[in-house]
């Protein structure tokens, strides 16, 4: 039997405390099966995995004819995400929204859910 450390990493929010997995049978199961088993120590501290998170509910506005997000809307981690995907994207001006500067396409929006963008 041997104890693994896992830490996981990522960018924009930087190194996760380091966790144990312990008693793993050294030569038992596939390394498939070693990674998921460090994941899940490393984002529970168990070897269970999390629930699967919710789907982000953002209002959809419109202007006009242009259907638009207001990123202040968006929760986090999801808006670090969307924001770093959109990053040269162009934006509307909306301008009677409060803040007019801080507007997307709804369509950015929707393919960023979908995993197109």
């Amino acid at each position: 039997m041997s104890d693994y450390v896992a830490q996981l990493s990522e960018p924009p929010f930087g190194d996760g405390e380091k966790r144990t997995l312990h008693a793993y049978p050294r030569y038992a199961a596939s390394v498939f099966d070693l990674v998921a088993r460090a994941l899940a120590v490393g984002l529970t501290g168990a070897e269970e995995l999390p629930q699967r998170p919710e789907a982000v509910s953002v209002p959809i506005h419109q202007s006009g004819d242009t259907k638009y997000v207001r990123l202040a809307e968006i929760p986090e981690p999801a808006a670090t995400f969307f924001r770093k995907r959109i990053e040269y994207s162009t934006c509307p001006v909306i301008e009677e929204d409060p803040e007019p500067m801080q507007c997307v396409y709804a369509s950015e929006w929707l393919a960023f859910l979908d995993g197109r963008r």
